[in-house]
Protein backbone atom coordinates (compact mmCIF):
# COMPACT_ATOMS: atom_id res chain seq x y z
CA UNK A 1 0.00 0.00 0.00
CA UNK A 2 1.48 3.62 -1.02
CA UNK A 3 0.26 4.51 2.42
CA UNK A 4 2.70 2.36 4.05
CA UNK A 5 5.84 2.56 1.37
CA UNK A 6 5.50 6.03 -0.08
CA UNK A 7 7.17 4.75 -3.14
CA UNK A 8 4.78 6.57 -5.84
CA UNK A 9 5.11 9.14 -4.32
CA UNK A 10 9.27 9.17 -4.37
CA UNK A 11 8.89 7.98 -8.06
CA UNK A 12 6.58 11.03 -8.75
CA UNK A 13 8.55 13.53 -7.36
CA UNK A 14 11.48 11.88 -9.62
CA UNK A 15 9.77 11.76 -12.70
CA UNK A 16 8.57 15.80 -12.09
CA UNK A 17 11.90 16.98 -13.35
CA UNK A 18 12.76 14.75 -16.23
CA UNK A 19 12.07 16.96 -19.42
CA UNK A 20 11.72 13.99 -21.40
CA UNK A 21 9.89 11.15 -19.82
CA UNK A 22 6.39 9.99 -18.49
CA UNK A 23 6.14 7.72 -15.41
CA UNK A 24 2.74 5.73 -15.39
CA UNK A 25 1.46 4.34 -12.05
CA UNK A 26 -0.79 1.83 -12.55
CA UNK A 27 -3.34 0.32 -9.72
CA UNK A 28 -6.57 -1.60 -8.99
CA UNK A 29 -7.20 0.43 -5.96
CA UNK A 30 -8.28 4.01 -4.48
CA UNK A 31 -5.68 5.05 -2.31
CA UNK A 32 -4.48 8.34 -3.64
CA UNK A 33 -3.97 10.63 -0.70
CA UNK A 34 -0.20 10.92 -0.81
CA UNK A 35 -0.36 12.04 -4.53
CA UNK A 36 -2.23 14.76 -4.04
CA UNK A 37 -0.07 17.27 -2.94
CA UNK A 38 2.59 16.91 -4.78
CA UNK A 39 4.82 18.65 -7.68
CA UNK A 40 4.14 16.34 -10.50
CA UNK A 41 4.92 18.66 -12.82
CA UNK A 42 2.64 16.75 -15.20
CA UNK A 43 4.54 13.79 -16.02
CA UNK A 44 3.23 11.35 -13.95
CA UNK A 45 -0.25 9.33 -15.38
CA UNK A 46 -2.21 7.63 -13.05
CA UNK A 47 -3.84 4.23 -14.48
CA UNK A 48 -6.28 2.31 -13.26
CA UNK A 49 -7.16 -1.55 -14.73
CA UNK A 50 -10.93 -1.86 -15.35
CA UNK A 51 -13.70 -4.00 -15.12
CA UNK A 52 -17.09 -4.37 -14.53
CA UNK A 53 -18.68 -4.92 -10.92
CA UNK A 54 -18.89 -8.45 -11.43
CA UNK A 55 -15.95 -9.43 -12.60
CA UNK A 56 -14.05 -7.30 -9.80
CA UNK A 57 -16.76 -9.28 -7.31
CA UNK A 58 -16.19 -12.73 -8.53
CA UNK A 59 -11.72 -12.39 -9.59
CA UNK A 60 -10.49 -9.16 -8.19
CA UNK A 61 -10.31 -10.31 -4.57
CA UNK A 62 -9.09 -7.65 -1.92
CA UNK A 63 -9.07 -4.48 -4.88
CA UNK A 64 -11.81 -0.97 -4.59
CA UNK A 65 -14.90 -1.13 -6.17
CA UNK A 66 -15.64 0.64 -9.96
CA UNK A 67 -17.12 3.35 -8.03
CA UNK A 68 -14.16 3.55 -5.41
CA UNK A 69 -11.99 3.75 -8.29
CA UNK A 70 -13.77 6.06 -10.58
CA UNK A 71 -13.68 8.61 -7.67
CA UNK A 72 -9.99 8.62 -7.54
CA UNK A 73 -9.80 8.83 -10.77
CA UNK A 74 -11.76 12.67 -10.29
CA UNK A 75 -9.87 13.42 -7.44
CA UNK A 76 -6.27 12.38 -9.33
CA UNK A 77 -7.65 14.57 -12.16
CA UNK A 78 -8.42 17.29 -10.17
CA UNK A 79 -5.30 17.27 -8.82
CA UNK A 80 -3.83 18.10 -12.32
CA UNK A 81 -2.79 13.90 -13.26
CA UNK A 82 -3.41 12.95 -16.74
CA UNK A 83 -4.89 9.20 -16.18
CA UNK A 84 -5.08 6.08 -18.18
CA UNK A 85 -7.49 3.70 -18.38
CA UNK A 86 -6.31 -0.01 -18.68
CA UNK A 87 -9.63 -2.75 -20.18
CA UNK A 88 -7.27 -5.10 -19.67
CA UNK A 89 -7.96 -8.02 -19.05
CA UNK A 90 -10.64 -8.08 -20.51
CA UNK A 91 -12.88 -11.54 -19.18
CA UNK A 92 -15.61 -13.75 -21.19
CA UNK A 93 -18.68 -13.90 -19.10
CA UNK A 94 -22.51 -14.16 -19.66
CA UNK A 95 -23.45 -10.47 -19.76
CA UNK A 96 -20.10 -8.89 -20.91
CA UNK A 97 -21.69 -7.04 -23.40
CA UNK A 98 -23.92 -5.18 -21.03
CA UNK A 99 -21.17 -5.25 -18.35
CA UNK A 100 -18.18 -3.78 -20.84
CA UNK A 101 -20.98 -1.18 -22.50
CA UNK A 102 -22.33 -0.05 -19.14
CA UNK A 103 -18.57 0.23 -17.68
CA UNK A 104 -17.61 2.52 -20.85
CA UNK A 105 -20.34 4.63 -19.98
CA UNK A 106 -19.51 5.05 -16.40
CA UNK A 107 -16.23 6.31 -17.59
CA UNK A 108 -16.61 8.68 -19.55
CA UNK A 109 -19.55 10.13 -17.47
CA UNK A 110 -16.75 10.63 -14.33
CA UNK A 111 -13.73 11.33 -16.49
CA UNK A 112 -13.05 14.14 -18.54
CA UNK A 113 -11.98 12.67 -21.96
CA UNK A 114 -9.08 15.86 -22.09
CA UNK A 115 -7.82 14.30 -19.05
CA UNK A 116 -7.49 10.56 -20.48
CA UNK A 117 -3.66 10.15 -21.59
CA UNK A 118 -4.47 6.81 -23.63
CA UNK A 119 -6.72 3.62 -23.52
CA UNK A 120 -5.44 0.03 -23.56
CA UNK A 121 -7.91 -3.15 -24.38
CA UNK A 122 -6.65 -6.63 -23.81
CA UNK A 123 -7.73 -10.10 -22.65
CA UNK A 124 -6.96 -12.64 -20.02
CA UNK A 125 -3.87 -14.09 -20.89
CA UNK A 126 -1.39 -16.00 -18.80
CA UNK A 127 1.24 -18.72 -18.70
CA UNK A 128 0.01 -22.23 -18.97
CA UNK A 129 1.69 -23.33 -15.97
CA UNK A 130 -1.01 -20.40 -14.14
CA UNK A 131 -3.90 -22.45 -15.01
CA UNK A 132 -3.47 -25.34 -12.47
CA UNK A 133 -2.34 -22.06 -9.77
CA UNK A 134 -5.64 -20.31 -10.34
CA UNK A 135 -7.89 -23.64 -10.39
CA UNK A 136 -6.27 -24.96 -6.62
CA UNK A 137 -6.24 -21.15 -5.34
CA UNK A 138 -9.39 -20.48 -6.60
CA UNK A 139 -11.50 -23.14 -7.09
CA UNK A 140 -15.27 -20.64 -7.25
CA UNK A 141 -13.45 -19.08 -10.35
CA UNK A 142 -14.18 -20.15 -13.69
CA UNK A 143 -12.36 -17.91 -15.88
CA UNK A 144 -10.20 -20.79 -17.29
CA UNK A 145 -13.14 -22.66 -18.34
CA UNK A 146 -13.69 -20.61 -21.66
CA UNK A 147 -12.59 -22.06 -25.08
CA UNK A 148 -8.21 -20.51 -24.59
CA UNK A 149 -5.64 -21.74 -27.02
CA UNK A 150 -1.76 -21.26 -26.51
CA UNK A 151 -0.04 -18.94 -28.78
CA UNK A 152 3.35 -18.26 -30.27
CA UNK A 153 4.71 -16.14 -27.09
CA UNK A 154 3.33 -18.80 -25.22
CA UNK A 155 0.25 -16.94 -23.58
CA UNK A 156 -2.57 -19.20 -22.95
CA UNK A 157 -5.25 -16.63 -24.05
CA UNK A 158 -9.32 -16.76 -25.53
CA UNK A 159 -9.63 -18.30 -29.25
CA UNK A 160 -8.53 -15.28 -31.77
CA UNK A 161 -12.25 -15.21 -33.22
CA UNK A 162 -14.00 -14.50 -29.43
CA UNK A 163 -11.14 -11.77 -28.54
CA UNK A 164 -11.89 -10.24 -31.98
CA UNK A 165 -15.77 -9.89 -31.26
CA UNK A 166 -14.66 -8.71 -27.35
CA UNK A 167 -11.97 -5.68 -28.76
CA UNK A 168 -14.22 -5.02 -31.59
CA UNK A 169 -17.57 -4.29 -29.29
CA UNK A 170 -15.07 -2.30 -26.83
CA UNK A 171 -13.38 -0.43 -29.56
CA UNK A 172 -16.71 1.10 -30.95
CA UNK A 173 -18.42 1.60 -27.55
CA UNK A 174 -14.89 4.16 -26.74
CA UNK A 175 -15.43 5.87 -29.79
CA UNK A 176 -18.70 6.69 -29.63
CA UNK A 177 -16.98 9.51 -27.11
CA UNK A 178 -13.87 9.65 -28.74
CA UNK A 179 -14.41 12.31 -31.34
CA UNK A 180 -14.01 15.61 -30.01
CA UNK A 181 -10.86 14.87 -27.61
CA UNK A 182 -9.05 11.98 -29.55
CA UNK A 183 -7.49 9.89 -27.07
CA UNK A 184 -4.93 7.40 -28.49
CA UNK A 185 -6.34 3.43 -28.34
CA UNK A 186 -4.19 0.67 -28.31
CA UNK A 187 -4.42 -3.26 -28.06
CA UNK A 188 -2.01 -5.21 -25.66
CA UNK A 189 -0.29 -7.67 -26.76
CA UNK A 190 -1.61 -8.17 -29.90
CA UNK A 191 -0.75 -9.34 -33.54
CA UNK A 192 -1.52 -6.83 -36.62
CA UNK A 193 -3.73 -8.94 -37.96
CA UNK A 194 -5.69 -8.83 -34.57
CA UNK A 195 -5.13 -4.67 -34.86
CA UNK A 196 -6.25 -4.49 -38.30
CA UNK A 197 -9.61 -6.70 -37.71
CA UNK A 198 -10.70 -4.09 -34.57
CA UNK A 199 -9.11 -0.85 -35.76
CA UNK A 200 -8.52 -0.90 -39.70
CA UNK A 201 -4.97 -0.49 -39.16
CA UNK A 202 -1.66 -1.80 -37.35
CA UNK A 203 1.41 -0.33 -35.81
CA UNK A 204 4.82 -1.61 -37.25
CA UNK A 205 6.21 -2.61 -34.10
CA UNK A 206 6.27 -1.70 -30.75
CA UNK A 207 8.52 0.99 -30.89
CA UNK A 208 5.98 2.43 -33.53
CA UNK A 209 3.24 2.70 -30.97
CA UNK A 210 4.96 4.44 -28.94
CA UNK A 211 5.79 6.87 -31.16
CA UNK A 212 2.39 7.41 -31.82
CA UNK A 213 1.63 7.61 -28.32
CA UNK A 214 4.10 10.26 -27.48
CA UNK A 215 2.96 12.05 -30.82
CA UNK A 216 -0.55 12.14 -29.28
CA UNK A 217 1.11 13.78 -26.22
CA UNK A 218 3.17 15.87 -28.07
CA UNK A 219 0.16 17.62 -29.89
CA UNK A 220 -2.27 17.52 -26.52
CA UNK A 221 0.05 18.47 -24.23
CA UNK A 222 2.40 20.49 -25.54
CA UNK A 223 3.21 22.34 -22.06
CA UNK A 224 4.50 18.73 -20.49
CA UNK A 225 7.18 18.74 -23.16
CA UNK A 226 8.95 21.44 -23.53
CA UNK A 227 12.65 20.34 -24.72
CA UNK A 228 11.86 17.26 -26.21
CA UNK A 229 12.24 17.12 -30.40
CA UNK A 230 9.23 17.93 -31.78
CA UNK A 231 8.05 14.98 -33.75
CA UNK A 232 4.13 16.04 -34.00
CA UNK A 233 4.84 16.14 -38.01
Amino acid sequence: METCTGTAAELVKGFSSLPNAVLELKTKSADVEGLLELNHNGHTVVSWSLNPQEIIDMEEHGTASLPKRLEAMKVVVNAGYLVGIHLDPMILYQDWRRGYKDLIEMIFNNVDARRIAWISIGSLRFNPEMKKTIESNFPSSSITASEMITGPDGKTRYVKPIRVEMYKFVFEAISRYNDKFPIPIYLCMERQEVWKRVMGYSPNSTAHLDHLITKSLLKRYPELFKNVLDIRQ
